[in-house]
């Protein structure tokens, strides 16, 4: 029984082995691993019946596989070695594809870059040909390799200048062809483009011109050959290339006008400028707008230098600093003027409150100039009102740099000048502020019927702003002794406003009304119309107007006697301004031949009340007349005030209108 189970434990193992070996899908193994399990136990229960126990038990294993699976273990190894075997071959053709496809690549590749880089070569080849045979490369190796003695050959017939020589300008030749900011325009060309001129610049500054022809041969790829056949210095100094002379015309050279300040240094191409002929001073011409009418300017030296080939190099300072030159050209010379040096000049710092108009030597600054708002004031007045405005008050800064001398500055706000409040000068900055005082803060004077609320920025005012609680109305202030119990109004002030306030009012009825400002901060409610007067007053206004009439149009009948003059003249109160005025005009407003009177329209209205005794009208009229002549004689928005005196209306007060 040992020797049985030995075996059965080693026919176990290898039994194991070879599934693993056949079945590498778990699957296909965990279901032989079951039969393994059925095939030990149905062994050892029948071992000791049949001493051919392998045999068996192979049958049995077939038994009890076909009851538990529906699919035999034959098939399904059947069926994965079709599998396998397609598998394969798939791979197999896969293997096959690629291989081929990698030699197609390679040698594809190969041949690119084959065909890449004989291009290459060959687009190489072309630029250079056509680098070549261009017109600018040809002159910059023209240039490039001119020399001296070249130079002095073609100025033998005109000697150059003291401050030029041959070496300087075949260095200026040489070293310009390396500059960056060398370059060739094309002055000219013939009809045909084989003879072409160029004017050739470097810094700006005209060298040369210079000639290339075509010589009627080609180069590789076709291009044409050139060669320069002259050369013209500055501007028409020349010289053939190979044997060709100059052209001995050598009457375009350059002049030069140098001005800078006194006690400048100037060289001109590295040769200090001594012993020229230094013109009368002039006014400095650089000067800003804000200093062209300064009678502080400084005066410039002036030295005028003739005869150069090539405009020359111009350096200048003064006490070691180099100066700026400005450049300018005019068809005599060529002008260089040197500013002075930073450390000459001012800057000028102005702050002004940002409603204000600041002017610089007379000229009005703007956004040009600001370069800061928003600055709070260094101080303020601190009420309710500004409070209530919103915003605080604020300043500009304005910033004036280049200046030579110190113009003058004035700030105004709606009018008034507003004083400087500091100044100072610091490094080369002169710093200016100016402040409104007190006086020149905004105020608000506001005129309102008895009994109205009044408000400024939304805050209602209070009897401690009450000026006057029987201000006599501005329009009967100068007859108001006439007047039985004149109309009066109330009078408040606020002072210290930044900024325009916002002034309302508060009806009898609720209502709210915004004043506006009828003259410089002033505030009013006006007197109300009074349309009932009109019927019993108008009679008084016409009969005046009426007489008025008559009087102009007697004209010169009415001299000696003066009885129409003397009847409206009784509609008026002595000693008014009404009665001033209409007398000391008595003759300026009568005809100079007497008219008849063909019709008179009269039309009033806006009638108001001022006292007891006391209203006011427009009137407009029109009086056509006739002497030899169709005459109109009109006036319009006659303001006329009336007076009541022992049961008799006077007029007191007139206003044309």
């Amino acid at each position: 029984m040992e020797k049985k189970e030995k075996y059965n434990q080693f026919e176990s193992e290898r039994q194991a082995k070879e599934n693993l070996r056949k079945y590498p899908n778990e699957s296909e193994r965990s279901l032989i691993e079951k039969t393994d399990g059925n095939f030990n136990k149905k062994f050892s229960d029948n071992s000791h019946n049949n001493h051919n126990y392998q045999e068996d038990s192979l049958d049995r294993i077939q038994t009890d596989l076909q009851g538990i699976r529906t699919v035999p273990v034959s098939g399904a190894l059947r069926n994965r070695k079709e599998k396998s075997r397609w598998g394969n071959g798939n791979r197999r053709a896969a293997k096959k594809q690629i291989s081929g496809f990698s030699k197609f690549l390679i040698i594809y590749c190969s041949a690119a870059l084959v065909l890449i880089s004989v291009f290459l070569i060959v687009f190489r080849q072309y630029i250079a040909a056509y680098e070549n045979t261009r017109d600018e490369h040809i002159i910059k190796n023209r240039l490039s390799e001119i020399t001296a003695s070249e130079i002095d050959d073609m100025t033998a017939a005109f000697p150059l200048c003291k401050y030029e020589n041959s070496e300087l300008i075949a260095d200026r030749l040489n070293s310009a062809v390396k500059s960056g900011t060398f370059s060739c325009l094309k002055a000219s060309a013939d009809d045909n483009g084989v003879v072409r001129t160029y004017s050739v610049f470097s810094d700006g500054i005209r060298l040369a011109e210079v000639t290339v022809e075509n010589i009627g041969e080609k180069a590789s790829f076709g291009f044409e050959k050139s060669e320069i056949t002259s050369i013209s210095l500055g501007s028409t100094n020349s010289v053939g290339s190979g044997d060709s002379g100059s052209s001995g015309d050598f009457g375009g050279r350059k002049n030069v006008r140098l001005i800078f300040p006194k006690k400048s240094e100037v060289w001109i191409n590295g040769f200090r400028a001594d012993g020229e002929r230094f013109l009368s001073e002039i006014v400095y011409p650089l000067a800003s707008i804000y200093e062209k009418n300064s009678s502080e300017l400084p005066n410039m030296s002036v030295c005028e230098v003739s005869g150069f080939v090539i405009e020359p190099f111009v350096e200048a300072s003064l006490d070691g600093t180099a100066l700026k030159a400005v450049r300018k050209t005019s068809e005599d010379f060529d002008e260089y003027i040197f500013d002075f040096p930073d450390s000459e000049t001012y800057s000028m710092i102005i702050t002004a409150p940002e409603e204000a108009s600041v002017c610089v030597g007379g000229i009005e600054l703007t956004e040009r100039e600001l370069k800061e708002s928003g600055i709070p004031y260094d101080s303020y007045v601190d009420n309710a009102f500004n409070r209530a405005a919103g915003e605080l008050p604020t300043n500009h800064r304005y910033r004036i740099e280049g200046l030579l001398t110190i113009p003058e500055c004035s700030v105004l706000l709606d009018g008034d000048i507003i004083p400087c409040s500091e100044s100072n000068i610091l490094s080369g900055e002169i710093y200016y502020t100016y402040s409104r005082s007190a006086e020149q803060l905004f105020h608000a004077e506001i005129h309102v019927p008895d009994g109205t609320a009044v408000f400024v920025n939304g805050i209602e005012l209070g009897t401690e702003l009450l000026k006057s609680s029987d201000y006599i109305y501005d329009e009967i202030s100068d007859f108001s002794d006439l007047v039985e119990t004149p109309l009066t109004e109330q009078l408040y002030v606020v002072d210290g406003l930044y900024k325009r306030p916002v002034v309302e009012i508060k009806r009898d009825d609720g209502r709210t009304e915004v004043l506006n400002e009828t003259d410089k901060g002033v505030y009013k409610i006006e007197n109300m119309p009074d349309d009932t007067l009109k019927d019993l007053n108008s009679a008084v206004v016409e009969d005046f107007i009426t007489k008025y009439v008559e009087y102009t149009a007697a004209g010169y009948t009415d001299a000696g006697s003066k009885s129409k003059f003397g009847a409206m003249l009784d509609c008026v109160m002595e000693k008014t301004q009404a009665y001033e005025i209409l007398y000391s005009t008595r003759n300026s407003f009568v005809q100079n031949l007497p008219c008849d009177i063909l019709s008179l329209d009269i039309n009033t209205y806006d009638y108001r009340k001022w006292g007891d005794n006391c209203f006011s009208c427009t009137a407009d009229f029109t009086a056509e007349l006739r002497n030899f002549s169709y005459k109109t004689d009109q006036i319009t928005g006659w303001k006329l005030y009336f007076t009541e005196k022992n049961d008799k209306w006077y007029l007191v007060k007139l206003n044309f209108e």
